[in-house]
């Protein structure tokens, strides 16, 4: 919840910052956007849910534990906004793909092997506020620009399962929350080249409230499926992409 108390001071914040310009905004209208990057998703805190952990611990397993992600993996954004001049409201939808790297559940031991990865769709309300003051040139005109984003994320857990000579454990199935994101970035003016056109750089945190989804695990001939554990889902991308302005008045 401090996270998401943290997003609705911060667009309060960007709002005042665009009023406080408003004088000097020009509307400039309809912009598309598509920006692709690498994607790190943070370790995941697993927690065992009612009969599901009242089963684990019967069979001597920990209700708590970890889900590791390889490193960089592959985001995409698509958007479709409006313009103000310093503000910019925008619908975005977003993918992000992530290969699992380890699981550890207290009480499974010795070598493991493990399959699956984690999906995360998400549809995001993104309000942007571009600070034209601290514009600088860089062979092109570079704006940095802050931005804030709420709305709703699916995440697919497809049949992340650990095995060792004995038995296991996996956790799959699908779940949407309420997902927000803070975004920081700089726009390369390509106007010199294609009228309306900008470069995008920028990083992203984004994150998910607690998703639950199915778990089972088995030792010999003791096992179950029908458990239910709650995940944490936050990630960080580094991202480039391009802005194309429909329409933009002249300077």
């Amino acid at each position: 919840m401090g996270y998401s108390k943290g997003v609705m001071a911060a667009g309060v914040v960007l709002l005042g910052l665009a009023t406080a310009t408003e004088a000097t905004a020009q509307t400039t209208g309809l912009y598309i956007g598509l920006g692709a990057g690498a994607n790190f998703r943070q370790d995941s805190d697993l927690t065992l849910q009612g009969n599901g952990a009242a089963m684990a611990r019967r069979m001597g397993l920990g209700t708590d534990g970890t889900l590791g992600f390889k490193g960089a993996s592959p985001a995409v954004a698509v958007s479709l906004g409006w313009d103000f001049g310093a503000l910019r409201a925008e619908l975005e939808f977003s993918y992000r793909d992530n290969d699992v790297d380890s699981l550890s559940i207290p009480g499974i031991r010795g070598k493991t092997t493990l399959t699956g990865s984690a999906n995360t769709y998400a549809v995001m309300a993104n309000l942007f506020y571009d600070i034209e003051p601290l514009r600088v040139r860089v062979g092109v005109p570079v704006t940095p620009y802050i931005g804030l984003g709420a709305g709703y994320a699916w995440s697919e857990y497809n049949e992340i399962i650990m095995r060792n000579g004995v038995g296991g454990a996996g956790t799959y199935g699908v779940d949407g929350r309420f997902a927000y994101q803070a975004i920081a970035g700089l726009s390369w003016d390509l106007s010199g080249l294609v009228r309306g056109l900008s470069l995008t750089t920028e990083y992203r945190y984004f994150a998910v409230l607690d998703q639950t989804v199915s778990f089972g695990a088995q030792l010999g001939r003791f096992g179950f499926r029908d458990g239910e554990v709650k995940a944490t889902n936050r990630n960080h991308a580094v991202m480039v992409g391009l802005r194309y302005a429909f329409w933009t008045p002249a300077r």
